[in-house]
């Protein structure tokens, strides 16, 4: 291994084990600074030693920081961004892999780099990884040292340039990740055991709705389904019609009741707060209705909200039969908003056994997740 100037080499001669064919694998300091996706942290003794352990990882560039005899090496999995270095106790190196055997003598531009990038025929993972980068910044027509390119840490994915859990995707009018997940219905049986059933997923809690648009862009991903939202009546509380409160204890200036709501209907203690999505009978799309725990306890899905605040939507799907009048010969060739609308209104007899609507409220949690900034 050699260190010649600003480029830290991996030679044949050393190290033939760890180059395919005759070309050694060189990382090369370059002007910027390097952001991405941080792998491990390694400290070495000599710069070469640096440069070999990033080969062994597969690392596409390397933040280096002497200090003394110590070189503390931080290897980088993915390559997201290069820009203007500040700080001069940090160098950084891309993976070279041109031609050739030599370590030029200062710091290179990055596109030199790139451009003379051959095929894939050494590391394949080192090589196709920047490939990719390049690809993709060929496809925005950015030069190299201007393109930004997303990356996401692992158990992320990417959605609207945002990082989500996976299972979640962005929602730019929260400015958070929605998904959908069931919850476990035999923990419900209080409401502390609703929040926490939401803190259990990502650290979320119950979500709150500030405007007509969040309102509506809930609404159509619930499509049949109601879902709990974060405006409850705070615990140890009586009911009472303006005793609603966002879960983080903020009063509401936004409302979306359906105009029968809230009733606090016989029988209930509805502290809780459903919204319905876009499948559900057109007087109640969108709209908001007081709900008991023995409903959210017979349903079981969840929406989450994660953000710098995280938040959570519980989703109720129902999981018992419900029932229609004996008059209509066939309930399910309605349309779906129809029938609900009418086994709706006959929810408290349940004397006619005709059909489950466990068909048409859909499974699943439709969840809002932390997000964060692409690396």
């Amino acid at each position: 291994m050699c260190f010649r100037g600003a480029t830290l080499t991996i030679a044949l001669a050393c190290f033939m084990n760890h180059t395919l064919g005759k070309f050694p694998i060189r990382y090369t300091q370059v002007r910027y600074k390097i952001t991405g996706i941080a792998g491990s942290t390694y400290i070495a003794g000599t710069d070469q030693e640096c440069a070999k352990e990033a080969f062994n990882n597969n690392a596409l560039a390397i933040e280096l920081v002497k200090n003394g005899n110590e070189i503390k090496c931080t290897f980088i999995s993915h390559i997201s961004a290069f820009s203007k270095l500040e700080s001069s106790d940090k160098t950084y190196f891309v993976a070279d892999l041109r031609d050739g055997d030599t370590c030029d003598a200062c710091p290179v531009s990055v596109s030199d780099i790139y451009s003379s990038m051959p095929k894939c025929n050494r590391n394949q993972a080192i090589c196709s990884a920047l490939n990719t980068h390049k690809l993709y910044c060929d496809s925005i027509n950015a030069k190299i040292e201007d393109c930004e390119k997303p990356n996401c840490a692992d158990g992320l994915k990417l959605s609207e340039g945002r990082c989500c859990p996976e299972g979640f995707s962005y929602m730019p009018v929260f400015s958070k990740c929605i998904g959908l997940f069931d919850y476990d219905e035999s923990d419900m049986v209080s409401q502390d055991n609703v929040n926490e059933q939401c803190f259990k997923r990502f650290n979320s809690a119950l979500v709150t709705i500030e405007n007509n648009t969040q309102n509506e862009e809930l609404g159509k991903k619930l499509e049949t389904q109601y879902a709990l939202i974060g405006l409850q009546i705070p615990k140890g509380q009586s009911w009472s019609k303006n005793g609603f409160k966002w879960v983080d204890g903020s009063s509401s200036t936004y409302f979306s009741w359906h105009p029968d709501q809230p009733d606090n209907g016989p029988g209930t203690d509805a502290r809780f707060v459903t919204t319905c999505g876009t499948s559900c009978a057109p007087d109640w799309m969108f709209k908001w209705a007081d709900a008991s725990l023995q409903w959210v306890k017979e349903t079981n899905a969840v929406m989450l909200e994660n953000s710098d605040k995280v938040y959570y939507l519980v989703d109720l799907r129902q999981k018992r039969d419900f029932y229609y009048d004996s008059k209509i010969e066939d309930c399910e060739k309605l349309l779906c908003p129809e029938v609900l609308k009418l086994c709706l209104k006959v929810l408290p007899q349940r004397i006619f056994l005709h059909v489950d609507l466990r068909k048409i409220y859909r499974p699943g949690s439709l969840c809002q997740g932390r997000h964060s900034n692409v690396c």
